[in-house]
């Protein structure tokens, strides 16, 4: 039963029906069996009990007078009459003693064969099957009277064999008529399946394709009609007209009566009057794939309006440039945007599947969030908006950002959590450089009143201590003091120069120059110093660096305030390098040293004026020099270990007029000289 039940519906169908034409005609056969068969042997029957009873009319004179040689010729007679001898196998007359008389054996007589059917005088005849030599026979006795009274009997045995031989050429004759049947049967049956099946193949492969999302499928069943040619309808402004992927009574608002019809499936009621529907009507196959037909069509227009929805939210997201990630209930990562890739520095693949929520946090931190997230602080239970915190990027360094989240039910079950990062990186480092500006705007205006009021009498310390000087004699032992007040005015001096140069920097004033040129200079300006103070100077330059816009004295005053540093760095000698090259859109300078190094709590706070490691330093020269990079829109970097050595990295924009930059970037490429 499971084998047929696998069966394809064509085979059913064929199988079925042949199964019903075999069935029919062992049908046939059983009933020709029982009707036939009864029938041939109740006429052997009687055809027998005939012959009897005309041999025993025929031979009761013979018997009275006893004589058997007439007997036997009357016998064998009626046993060689032509329509005789196919039925009767023997003739046995006997007489009132059951003494044989006459019989037809030829050859010995079986005598078991007198006794297996005796009929007495009462009986008009007895018959009785029995078997001989050769074969099935039906004994027919039938008693000779002469009068009333029993005078012998005459037995009769008709061949069994005769209706065998008849029923085994009807048999034959059946099996071939059947056989017949049963292929023309089969025929019938393959042609009926195949019609009858076809059109539900057909439906189940278009289903398939439906099944595998292929919506662009047409249903071919029934006949095609077109509704405005069949009603010669001129009504161009019904939604019907020219329409051939639809049928009329699948399209919404059509004007058959003179007014819109309304929808599917209310319409139908109506269509079935309409001689169009009547034209295309079918089966039930055909009314299916119609309905398969008006299905898909929907089906179709339901996903075009998703995939645009889907492609809009899409789109939405990634081209955001906050950060958008979101969680299911697991808080694993399902969506993870462009702009949270650009600040946390992950790809896609990389967190999808792989990464909870608490990864991006650093430890801790998103404990507090989630507290906030369900709390009523920031936008209510649910929801936050605008918190301010500090997530880890893929180098494990924290950026601080604005959250906003929710939290997405359906059904009052979470779904999962959607969270937006703004980047504060930039925020705070725009805050930090107005800070820094007010902090110098203050520092200028507290400079300017210091030096004015210091710069006079210092003056005039210095002119009545020079005067002095110059009036006593060279052994006083009070020489040697007055010079020391006198350098210590000087120094003084160069202060409060150098303060006042800090505070009225002034804007630069760029040009296109070559920063290669810059760092030969300084690096010949300082030859003396790096021999003086056995230091090993190494130089590599990018000959392909393109000419940028800077001011060339600026970058020369930071460049001889670090290169300065680094020597003052290496009292007992050492190596410094000075490297150019090109890296993205910038040019890199990079001066490393071999001295002394820098604490890293002096280092956080080493560009801020006045913080200085050395005991004469002001702490400007660096201050200096990073608001002069901040003029040329450029980053300086400042790395150290103590007693490794410090590495100062300067990167500028490769700048030009007409965006010439980005083309002699792209005509050149990498190289170095030493």
């Amino acid at each position: 039963m499971d084998t047929l039940r696998k069966l394809s519906f064509n085979n059913k169908v064929l199988f079925s029906t042949t199964l019903i034409v075999v069935l029919l005609a062992i049908a046939v056969v059983i009933v020709v069996q029982w009707v036939l068969l009864p029938s041939l042997t109740s006429e052997l029957k009687r055809r027998g009990v005939a012959i009897a009873q005309s041999i025993a009319s025929l031979s009761t004179g013979y018997i009275l007078v006893g004589d058997k040689p007439a007997l036997t010729g009357l016998i064998f007679d009626e046993k060689q009459l032509e329509e005789r001898r196919p039925i009767v196998s023997y003739i046995l007359v006997l007489d009132i003693n059951h003494e044989v008389l006459a019989h037809t054996f030829i050859g010995e007589f079986p005598q078991g064969i007198v006794e297996a059917n005796i009929v007495s005088p009462d009986q008009e005849r007895s018959i009785k099957p029995i078997e001989i030599p050769e074969g099935h026979i039906y004994d027919i006795a039938v008693p000779v009277k002469e009068g009333i009274y029993k005078i012998g009997t005459v037995r009769v045995g008709v061949n069994k064999a005769v209706i065998d031989r008849l029923i085994g050429k009807l048999a034959v004759i059946l099996l071939g008529a059947i056989s017949g049947v049963i292929v023309v049967g089969f025929f019938i049956s393959y042609r009926l399946s195949r019609y009858i099946t076809r059109p539900v193949t057909q439906l189940t492969r278009l289903a398939d394709e439906i099944s595998r999302g292929n919506l662009d499928i047409t249903f071919d069943f029934g006949q095609k009609v077109r509704c405005w040619e069949i009603l010669k309808c001129d009504k161009t402004d019904c939604p019907a007209y020219s329409k051939t992927d639809a049928m009329c009574w699948f399209t919404e608002g059509t004007l058959c009566t003179g007014s819109p019809m309304g929808k599917f499936p209310e319409k139908l009621e109506e269509c079935h009057k309409c001689r169009v529907y009547k034209t295309h009507g079918g089966d039930e196959i055909v009314q299916l794939a119609d309905a398969f037909s008006y299905m898909t069509r929907n089906l179709k227009i339901s996903r075009d309006e998703l995939r645009r929805v889907y492609d809009f939210q899409k789109n939405l997201i990634e081209g955001s440039i906050d950060g958008i990630v979101a969680m299911d209930e697991q808080d694993n990562i399902v969506i993870f945007n462009e702009g949270a890739e650009k600040i946390l520095g992950y790809k896609f693949d990389e967190v999808a599947g792989k990464m909870g929520a608490a990864d991006l946090y650093p430890p801790g931190q998103f404990k507090k969030v989630r507290e906030v997230l369900y709390g009523d602080g920031y936008g209510g239970a649910g929801k936050l908006a605008n918190y301010e915190t500090t997530i880890l990027n893929s180098a494990g360094d924290e950026v601080p950002v604005w959250l906003s989240a929710s939290i997405i039910y359906e059904h009052e079950k979470v779904l999962g959590t959607v969270m937006f990062f703004q980047d504060l990186t930039e925020r705070r480092r725009l805050e930090k450089k107005v800070l820094e500006s007010e902090k110098l705007a203050t520092i200028g205006q507290g400079v300017a009143y210091i030096s004015h009021e210091i710069k006079n009498p210092l003056m005039v310390i210095s002119g009545f201590a020079q005067q002095v000087l110059r009036g006593i004699d060279p052994d006083d032992k009070n020489r040697a003091k007055l010079e020391i007040i006198i350098n210590e005015v000087k120094r003084l001096e160069g202060f409060l120069l150098d303060i006042s140069d800090f505070t009225k920097l002034s804007k630069p004033k760029k040009k296109m120059a070559g920063i290669n040129s810059v760092v030969e200079e300084v690096s010949t300006l300082f030859e003396h110093e790096f021999e003086v103070h056995h230091i090993v100077f190494d130089k590599s330059i990018d000959p392909h660096i393109p000419e940028t816009l800077l001011d060339p004295k600026q970058i020369k005053q930071v460049l001889i305030n670090i290169v300065k540093n680094s020597v003052e760095a290496m009292p007992q000698g050492g190596k410094l390098s000075i490297e150019t090259r090109l890296k993205d859109d910038c040019i890199e300078i990079c001066i490393s040293d071999t001295g002394k190094g820098i604490a890293p709590q002096e280092l956080k706070d080493i560009f801020n004026p006045f913080v200085t490691s050395k005991p004469k330093g002001t702490g400007l020269g660096l201050a200096i020099s990073r608001k002069i990079i901040d003029d040329h829109e450029g980053e300086i970097c400042i790395k150290s270990k103590l007693g490794e050595g410090t590495v100062c990295t300067i990167a500028l924009p490769v700048q030009g007029p007409e965006g010439k930059e980005m083309e002699a970037l792209h005509q050149t490429g990498p190289g170095s000289n030493t």
